[in-house]
């Protein structure tokens, strides 16, 4: 009974993520020291961070949605899992200089409960997803010779290497190249 009153705050907090509902609901679905792992660096913590995120999204003008989602849930935690469509509104993203636009991309959310309310968050996006299809990527080949994603990046200046770096599925710089055949193994644990 009690995973299944977890699994409807998340869908609640979820219709929250994609521009429907009341965001003074947050106090009623999260701790007051809820812990939101997912926020960009220089965001207040918890709700005020989480409530400030939601509000510059916009998702009451672009809302969000899942294409494919799974929830699983065990005891305390509960796991969300898809491919979920947002609207960019063009900017800067991780460094880069993105146009506007529709973009898909996989995400996992995890939420840690406590008396019934969300007590922690975190989120897994694919960033580079994001990125190349908003045009600021171009597929390349990694350093072993395997198949990765090359991106013109601006901290990268260094007059000794290409003006690239190299990106996980992460979107993280500097991390090692996405191989095919990792991607291959995602692809088909997806169908």
């Amino acid at each position: 009974m009690e995973i299944e009153r977890h699994k409807a705050v998340v869908r609640e907090f979820d219709d929250l993520g994609n521009g429907s509902g009341d965001l003074d609901r947050l106090d009623v679905l999260c701790t007051p020291d809820m812990v939101n792992h997912a926020l960009a660096p220089g965001m207040p913590a918890g709700l005020d961070g989480t409530r400030q995120f939601l509000r510059r999204a916009r998702r009451d003008v672009h809302p969000a949605r899942w294409i494919e989602s799974a929830v699983v849930a065990e005891g305390e935690l509960v796991v969300q899992f898809g491919s979920r469509e947002v609207y960019w509104p063009g900017g800067s993203f991780r460094g880069f200089e993105l146009s506007a636009g529709v973009v898909s991309r996989d995400v996992a959310f995890a939420y840690r409960f406590r008396d019934g309310r969300i007590s922690e968050r975190w989120a897994i996006r694919d960033d580079l997803a994001m990125v190349h299809q908003l045009g600021a990527s171009n597929p390349g080949e990694s350093p072993a010779g395997q198949g990765g994603y090359v991106l013109a990046h601006p901290q990268c200046r260094d007059s000794s290497k290409p003006s690239s770096v190299r990106m996980s599925s992460t979107g993280r710089p500097g991390a090692a190249a996405v191989t095919r055949p990792r991607m291959q193994a995602v692809m088909t644990i997806r169908k």
